[in-house]
């Protein structure tokens, strides 16, 4: 249908003389879930009132009794990302022929298809068909295949790319008339890449523009009247490369869908994520005049578009209206507290309590001792006890896998980034550990992903080069500039990799080599300075061995160095395990950290950043920093600034 997408946010413009009077279809979209089933943190073992699909599910139920004619489709990405899915996947406490609580909870709302994302992978194919096989509904994707062909034609499809759903719409006067509604899943096709430890050369890719392309042609050859993309990624640049990982902006420009669901990134569209430019409209949630929702994530929203139709001659239909929103599941009041909108499903909560049982029972199984306190509430602008035991862990383990190796006299160097720093997740998605016991849910919080571990070989020039990478996440700074805002809102945090076995200093007055993504934007520049080994300058020429993970090596937060001829280890054994292995054995642990990287002293300079309002009882134990805290902000953080 290509009645130019007109994107009326009235939805109350007559039909055409003759045609009939407008039916709405109402869209409603998921993405994101994260296994996040329930308003419940597990990280802290206490409620959460800005997630779950729980919550969710009541919205929906209001949404859909709002119109006569509803879809509900997920983007994906909901078997993988909290410790209720990871318990589910790496234990067998609940029988073999359980129905996943996820997909039982997707079978119960009714959806009526879903969209494989990236991390429905992350636990492996025979985990993944099995969660599957009890699915009520369709799950997509029309550029994962298990052998490519010449074109998109001649894929052997891993899933089902792409299907027609019909519904009857009653109309005044007349017989009812079928609607045919196309449905096109899209996966990032990095996935290869980012889960290759764990799938090998079990599945193949093709790019999302190419796929789509296809899919498209076919579904209005087939007689779809609307063809709805479920497209598990980001808006993106609209000008890069054809094969990018965040597609939405071209895939609106080049082709002509009727609604994009959008996700992957977390974002909420339409909304204030994102400024207005020509042919995007932030506001109306339009792309090309295409509505596009992008429905947050964890079940913090869900996405709405309404699209206004009429009957076309004796059987077709067209567009004439389209209206995209998000509702969400909590607000804040001004002063950034959390206040409930909606009331719990009860239906979904008795689906997923047993599990829910099981993993808290799970989680709270005490593996070792903290003499210190360990959080992340400075950790991207200062070394962290939380990731200073994550990398600690890891070079223990390259360590004891490398005695009697031919790399076995090389120093090793351990990379690790934070996970829970706020950003997107909000001022609530940090790690505190108090001093006390540590738990399997303190493991979760302080690496939350099954990541495996791997090591390589680089030079010193290398390192460097790693580490200029991660200083991407700060704005260059001017000598002088007082409360400048300090952090790239467009990096996350677990793409910021700290190098435990160096000393560094970070020159903020100095331009980035390196964008958010990754992409060499200066070839020249060099804001890491001082870079030190042992005590002796960094050679450039000098080999150490560098613990890292999978998602690194599979080109995650854009590591150009991490190639697999320089791998010397990958065992496949995940780091959140060994990571809890180490605690173990250790007991104890006294996590005192020593400052081994810094910003370079910029006097009469100040920056500002956004932490949890919890860090105001941290500032005055953050060693060699001058912190204050300024104001709260509406989206519940708190602002500090920095004296640098």
């Amino acid at each position: 249908m290509t009645a130019g997408h007109p994107g009326d946010d009235t939805l109350a413009e007559p039909a055409r003389q003759g045609s009939g009077a407008p039916v709405i279809l109402r869209i409603l979209a998921t993405s994101d879930l994260h296994m996040h089933l329930l308003p419940w943190d597990y990280y802290t073992d206490k409620p959460s009132r800005t997630r779950g699909l729980s919550l969710v599910a009541s919205l929906i139920t209001k949404a859909r009794a709002e119109v006569d004619h509803a879809l509900l489709l997920d983007n994906g990405d909901f078997l993988q990302g909290s410790p209720i899915g990871d318990f589910i996947a790496e234990t067998s406490a609940l029988p073999p022929d359980t129905v996943h609580p996820m997909i039982a909870a997707l079978n119960h709302l009714a959806y009526d298809a879903v969209c494989a994302g990236n991390h429905e992978f992350s636990h492996g194919l025979e985990f993944l068909d099995q969660a599957l096989s009890k699915a009520r509904f369709p799950v997509l994707s029309a550029n994962i295949a298990t052998a490519l062909g010449e074109g998109p034609r001649a894929d052997k499809y891993r899933f089902t790319p792409s299907v027609i759903l019909t519904r009857m719409i009653d109309l005044d006067g007349q017989e009812p008339r079928p609607l045919k509604i196309g449905l096109v899943g899209l996966t990032p096709a990095q996935v290869v890449q980012w889960e290759r430890e764990t799938l090998g050369d079990q599945i193949k890719a093709r790019n999302i523009l190419e796929a789509a392309a296809y899919q498209l042609t076919q579904l209005r050859a087939q007689g779809a009247d609307i063809v709805i993309t479920l497209a598990h990624s980001g808006l993106g640049d609209p000008s890069a490369s054809f094969d990018q990982e965040n597609a939405v902006i071209r895939l609106a420009n080049d082709l002509d869908f009727d609604a994009i669901i959008a996700g992957h990134t977390h974002n909420v569209f339409p909304g204030t994520d994102f400024l207005g430019s020509a042919g995007f409209d932030p506001v109306a949630g339009l792309i090309n005049g295409r509505p596009v929702v992008m429905p947050g994530f964890y079940g913090s929203h869900l996405g709405v578009i309404d699209l206004s139709i009429v009957p076309k001659g004796p059987s077709g239909w067209d567009l004439v209206a389209s209206k995209v929103s998000v509702r969400p599941v909590f607000r804040r009041s001004p002063s950034g507290t959390i206040v409930a909108t909606i009331k719990e499903d009860p239906a979904i909560r008795d689906l997923a309590r047993v599990a829910h049982n099981h993993t808290r029972r799970w989680a709270r199984r005490k593996i070792g001792q903290t003499d210190t306190e360990l959080h992340s509430y400075f950790a991207l602008i200062s070394p962290s006890t939380s990731v200073r035991l994550v990398t600690r862990a890891q070079t223990d383990h390259v360590e004891q896998a490398l005695r009697g190796s031919l790399w076995a006299g090389l120093p090793i160097l351990s990379a690790a980034a934070p996970f829970r720093t706020g950003g997107r997740s909000g001022p609530e998605s940090y790690t505190h550990i108090p001093a006390g016991p540590i738990t399997l849910r303190n493991i979760a919080d302080l690496y939350s992903f099954p990541n495996t571990i791997i090591a390589l070989t680089l030079n010193g020039a290398g390192v460097k080069d790693w580490l200029e990478r991660a200083a991407a996440l700060f704005h260059t700074i001017q000598p002088g500039a007082q409360d400048a805002e300090l952090i790239n809102s467009d990096m996350p945090g677990f793409d910021f990799d700290l190098i435990d076995g160096l000393d560094y200093e970070i020159d903020l007055s100095r331009p980035a080599k390196y964008d958010a993504a990754g992409r060499v934007i200066d070839q020249m520049a060099s804001r890491v300075v001082s870079i030190t080994h042992m005590g002796a300058d960094l050679d450039k020429s000098s080999r150490f061995v560098l613990a890292t993970n999978s998602y690194r090596m599979g080109g995650g937060g854009g590591y150009s160095m991490a190639r697999d001829n320089r791998i010397i280890l990958r065992g496949g054994q995940s780091t959140p395990s060994i990571l809890a292995a180490y605690v173990a054995r250790l007991g104890t642990i006294d996590q005192e950290v020593t400052p081994n990287w810094r910003f370079t002293a910029m006097p009469g300079t100040t920056v500002g950043f956004d932490t949890s309002p919890l860090a105001a009882a941290f500032v005055t134990k953050v060693p060699g920093l001058n912190i204050s805290p300024m104001e709260q902000t509406a989206a519940g953080f708190k602002r500090f600034r920095l004296r640098l």
